[in-house]
């Protein structure tokens, strides 16, 4: 069963990991939604965020034969070259501009909010950053650049990878949440992952939709993964 599916819609799914105010992580969508302005999509946001770095490595437990990069800064190389692995619709200069443009927004904010996971051979087996995205104003950060090298998935390592980003930001009172995450149906079985994470659908408003766009695009991909692979996300 493959775990990207390109003939699936590329349109951006958002699920929200629920803050203090939310007492359970298997809150309705709907009571999500409730909380959002019907009526219009939220200004544009900032993305100034900024917060203290850290140089301990993740505790999150990995499989035998692979290990916490020290300093994944100095792995542009190969994250971009991860990214056209894993299938983004981009090519390794434009993954690299990508990185680039992070980096120099916020150096040291970057630098400590890369999770990246190394093989034996000290290759780049799974990925995932906290940056702060634009869905959202104020601005909220984002899990972001989830990403496991396709001879390595199915080891838990895109999971181990979220959980340090994850647990990253809990840990840290100078990043504003809700923490949220987005993808797209073609990647369906990401969103199984995220909902196990303890994420849930958020069908309110964006900076870059309405209530009633997100609510259209997630209705579509349930309807359309429920039929291929028999699962309910």
């Amino acid at each position: 069963m493959p775990l990207l599916d390109r003939t699936l819609p590329y349109d951006e799914l958002v699920l929200v990991y629920p803050d203090a105010a939310d007492t359970a992580s298997d809150r309705a969508a709907s009571d999500l939604a409730a909380r959002a302005d019907a009526d219009a999509t939220v200004a544009s946001a900032t993305t100034n965020i900024h917060c203290a770095a850290s140089s301990s490595l993740p505790n999150i437990p990995l499989p035998d034969g692979y290990r916490w990069c020290a300093h994944p800064e100095r792995r542009r190389s190969q994250w971009s070259q991860l990214m056209v692995a894993c299938g983004f619709p981009y090519t390794a200069a434009e993954a690299q501009s990508f990185w680039d443009a992070m980096e120099t927004a916020d150096p040291a904010a970057f630098a400590s909010n890369l999770f990246f996971i190394l093989d034996a051979d000290n290759n780049l087996a799974a990925t995932c950053g906290l940056w702060p995205g634009a869905h959202f104003d104020p601005a909220r950060w984002r899990l972001h650049w989830v990403m496991c090298a396709p001879e390595h998935q199915g080891r838990g390592l895109a999971k181990a990878a979220c959980l340090a980003a994850r647990e990253a930001f809990l840990q840290n009172s100078a990043m504003d949440g809700p923490l949220y995450v987005v993808t797209q149906a073609q990647s369906w079985a990401a969103i199984g992952l995220y909902e196990k994470l303890g994420f849930v659908p958020y069908e309110g408003a964006t900076c870059k939709a309405s209530v009633e766009e997100n609510r259209a695009v997630w209705q579509q991909a349930r309807t359309l993964i429920k039929e291929r692979y028999g699962i309910e996300v």
